[in-house]
């Protein structure tokens, strides 16, 4: 990967640079965004854009799975606002995690339910801002 300045490793400062476009760490185009950090650190950076695609994939089946009931619930017995119900939701499953055990699920796959929660609940309060 190139930087901004067209090096792979900045002579002038010493410091790699990566080009940060939407959600891919991505070679230098007008798209892109300049993230300028060390070396050292470049690898770090690519294991957090897997592990946020991997969370991407598994949310977007799990919610074509479900029919998208975190954003468009059926409302069959609550009444509760779609932002009330996602804090419920991550309520039980804090819960879980603090009172369980894992004979249910474990521990990881909480932590992933409870991470495409917070996810849901930011595109809810996109969709509300917006």
């Amino acid at each position: 990967m190139s930087c901004y300045c067209g090096e792979a490793d900045c002579p002038k400062c010493g410091y790699g640079h990566l080009r940060y476009g939407g959600n891919k760490i991505a070679a230098e185009d007008a798209e892109t965004k300049p993230i300028v950090m060390p070396a050292a650190r470049r690898g770090v950076a690519l294991e957090i854009e897997e592990v946020c695609n991997e969370i991407a994939e598994f949310l977007i089946a799990k919610n074509e799975q479900y029919g998208n009931s975190a954003l468009d619930p059926v409302r069959i017995f609550s009444r509760a606002s779609n932002e009330e119900q996602l804090r419920v939701r991550i309520d039980d499953k804090i819960s879980r995690l603090v009172r369980g055990t894992d004979t249910i699920e474990a521990d990881s796959d909480v932590v992933d339910d409870l991470i495409g929660y917070f996810v849901m609940w930011k595109v809810l309060h996109r969709r509300n801002d917006g």
